[in-house]
């Protein structure tokens, strides 16, 4: 299985965790990645690091390169806008993170009901929101 893992915000990748400080948000981007990688999947984590290069597994790239041309599951990190980043996509994942009101505005609205992603919540208590 194919799965891309996307993310605009800082720059970051698979080492620096071993690095230096950085959010939990980006400390779960890269476990996640890195967890996909070590059941076997085809992983590609895009996102603002600085230069392709693979690590545990992961392919890094950075956010301005080509996409991967193949891709079965996308999973949008924290953004809607990211959904549509990636055409040819069997399944659509947006993971939230933090407080949910954002989803209201009427373009997140929109990109939802487009892509029609599944939603991935930190937990029951965000679900519930």
């Amino acid at each position: 299985m194919r799965i891309t893992l996307i993310d605009d915000s800082i720059p970051f990748d698979g080492s620096t965790p071993r690095k230096r400080s950085i959010g939990g948000a980006e400390k779960a981007f890269v476990g996640l990645s890195e967890a996909f990688a070590a059941k076997g999947y085809e992983v590609t984590a895009v996102n603002r690091c600085e230069s392709y290069f693979e690590l545990n597994g992961v392919r890094w790239l950075p956010f301005d390169a080509p996409r991967p041309p193949d891709c079965e599951i996308l999973i949008a990190f924290r953004r809607p806008t990211l959904l549509q980043e990636i055409d040819d996509v069997d399944q659509r994942f947006l993971w939230l993170w933090g407080p949910l009101s954002f989803l209201n505005k009427a373009k997140n609205q929109v990109l939802l009901d487009r892509y029609m992603p599944t939603l991935i919540y930190l937990g029951e208590t965000q679900r519930r929101c």
